[in-house]
């Protein structure tokens, strides 16, 4: 069975790789959050000169996606090049959060701007990966759109993994009590103190068939979404 070590590291620098079969993911980037708290006047927010891992050109490059702003999220680039939207939550509560992919990159670094549909983007993050030796096309993702909770609550997000493959997730709770999730790794943290952001987290499964990846948040008064990414061979 696969084993991740998931050892505090400086932002800089790439987590060990997971391994599966002949596959690998590796999370390359955790920057932090950014945006000036009043949801107003950005389109776009870069996050500059992100650890991508050295990929090769077939190698798939995840960005995980956060937002709070009025406006949807209508573009992901990686060094000027489109990357391509896998699952998105609906907006809701001022609040989105979308995995994207992108293949053909071999830049050591990059820098990954985040675009809205209105000059309302008040904050954001984004986590990087990379994954080696899987289909550039992932399988079939589930979401679960951001809702509004009191007490403490669950959700639930479920794929399929293939064998040697991963399942690639992201989750968000505005509050910042206690969010917890189970039946996957957590890569990367990013918690932001404004009254707009919150606590996002990344992570990846790695165990092979249907998988769930259950959410909580505990403390009351929260927003939480979450979705989850399949790739193989």
């Amino acid at each position: 069975m696969p084993v991740s070590i998931a050892a505090c590291r400086p932002k800089s620098m790439p987590h060990p790789a997971v391994v599966g079969g002949m596959s690998t993911w590796t999370p390359t980037a955790n920057p932090a959050w950014q945006g000036n708290g009043s949801n107003s006047g950005n389109t776009t927010l870069t996050f500059t000169g992100l650890n991508l891992g050295s990929p090769s050109a077939s190698d798939v490059i995840v960005i995980g996606v956060v937002t709070v702003a009025v406006g949807s999220i209508t573009s992901v680039t990686v060094n000027g090049s489109a990357a391509t939207q896998q699952v998105a939550t609906a907006l809701a509560f001022s609040r989105q959060l979308a995995i994207y992919s992108i293949t053909g990159l071999t830049a050591a670094t990059g820098n990954v701007a985040v675009s809205t549909a209105a000059n309302l983007l008040g904050d954001a993050v984004v986590f990087v990966g990379k994954l080696t030796g899987v289909n550039a096309t992932p399988g079939t993702a589930d979401h679960k759109d951001m809702q509004s909770v009191t007490g403490p609550s669950t959700l639930s997000v479920t794929a399929i993994v293939p064998t040697n493959g991963f399942g690639i997730y992201l989750g968000m709770d505005i509050a910042t009590e206690t969010f917890t999730i189970s039946n996957a790794t957590v890569d990367y943290s990013a918690t932001n103190g404004s009254a707009n952001g919150g606590v996002a987290k990344f992570g990846n499964n790695s165990t092979a068939g249907s998988q769930t990846v259950s959410s909580q948040g505990t403390g009351g008064g929260y927003v939480l979404g979450a979705a989850l990414v399949p790739w193989g061979p």
